[in-house]
């Protein structure tokens, strides 16, 4: 019941519990944490041109990749549709380089009509900081809101109209 059927990571009642017990073992040992929030870029567009079968495809690639970045002690979940978060203690390794690698390399071998792409939010929380669970989440998603909106621009501009596909 703590695990998301399609893709394998915990869900929202995993969150409840498994999330919330490491978010208070690593506040407790006073360890900087970082949060990821993850967003699949056009998933109405993949659902609705190619179907419903490539949409779960982009999912479940989607949790493999975070799998692929995140440490075995990290959380990770699929927050709802499309959105997917992790969290965990701070390594030296920077994970948005790595998603875009995986995501490249899915992409140049992958014989699905569509191109998968993802929008990162980051935080880190120091350990001075009291936060709870729940605001660092926030922040996470509202810099990936910050990022998915950059994209959009981007396209705007490169495309000199505005985009209603996003």
């Amino acid at each position: 019941y703590m695990t998301d059927q399609l893709t394998g990571l915990h869900n929202r009642f995993g969150l409840a519990s498994e999330g919330q017990l490491l978010y208070e073992k690593l506040t407790k040992a006073g360890q900087p944490v970082r949060y990821l929030f993850l967003d699949v870029d056009d998933m109405k567009v993949i659902n609705d041109r190619y179907g419903h079968e490539a949409g779960d495809c982009a999912l479940r690639t989607t949790a493999g990749i975070l799998r692929k970045v995140c440490g075995p002690d990290d959380f990770m979940m699929r927050y709802g549709g499309d959105e997917f978060i992790a969290f965990g203690s701070v390594t030296d390794t920077n994970p948005e380089p790595m998603v875009r690698e995986l995501l490249q390399e899915f992409n140049d071998n992958s014989s699905l009509p569509f191109r998968l792409d993802l929008s990162i939010g980051e935080y880190i929380r120091d350990p001075e900081e009291t936060n709870t669970l729940d605001d660092c989440l926030r922040e996470a998603d509202r810099r990936m809101y910050q990022t998915k909106k950059r994209k959009k621009d981007k396209r705007t501009m490169r495309n000199g109209h505005a985009d209603t596909d996003a």
